[in-house]
């Protein structure tokens, strides 16, 4: 057996063996060994999936509309090393408050239909290529899809889809610099 850092746990069961580490003051897994595969969990999957799960708890405690979707933002915007995080969350950012901008207009001059959504893409995508923030091109969709699904945009509306933004990107930007 491969042991980690500090610590390795097994269970009694020889198909199964949890591999564990601990780095400042959090133990997470390293290695998954199930039977004779080895199956990896390494620290930028655990932090998704953390992060994923305190976005949603977060945004489902404060009653947000669509509070799963700051999970998937928490998903889109883990990031491998420290330095890359604050740069994308902000670019990310942009983008979600870009989209809501060209949702307003979009949907307003063609109503909610899927060829206002494929006009807005048609827009949208060269915009944030031309402004160098085309990492959010998926994260602000999942925005876009919110007002869409709703048919009409409304400042609680926009209030609730920002603080969805803020959540998700929020929890990333903390998981990205604070876990390894």
């Amino acid at each position: 057996m491969w042991v980690s850092n500090e610590f390795a746990l097994s269970s009694p069961n020889p198909f199964f063996t949890l591999i564990l580490f601990h780095e400042s003051n959090i133990t997470y897994s390293k290695t998954l060994i199930i039977g004779d595969n080895m199956y990896r969990i390494g620290p930028r999957v655990f932090k998704t999936a953390l992060g994923s799960a305190v976005a949603i708890f977060i945004a489902q405690s404060l009653g947000v509309h669509f509070y799963s979707s700051a999970g998937i933002l928490t998903i889109l915007c883990i990031q491998p090393t420290k330095k890359r995080s604050l740069d994308t969350a902000l670019r990310r950012f942009s983008a979600c408050m870009l989209i809501i901008l060209f949702c307003i207009f979009f949907f307003y001059l063609f109503g909610y239909i899927p060829i206002a959504i494929g006009l807005l893409l048609l827009f949208f995508i060269p915009s944030l290529v031309a402004l160098k923030i085309q990492e959010g091109v998926i994260s602000s969709c999942v925005i876009m899809l919110h007002l869409y699904g709703l048919e009409k945009i409304t400042a609680p509306i926009i209030l609730n889809d920002i603080t969805v933004i803020v959540i998700g990107i929020g929890v990333a930007l903390l998981c990205n610099l604070y876990m390894p």
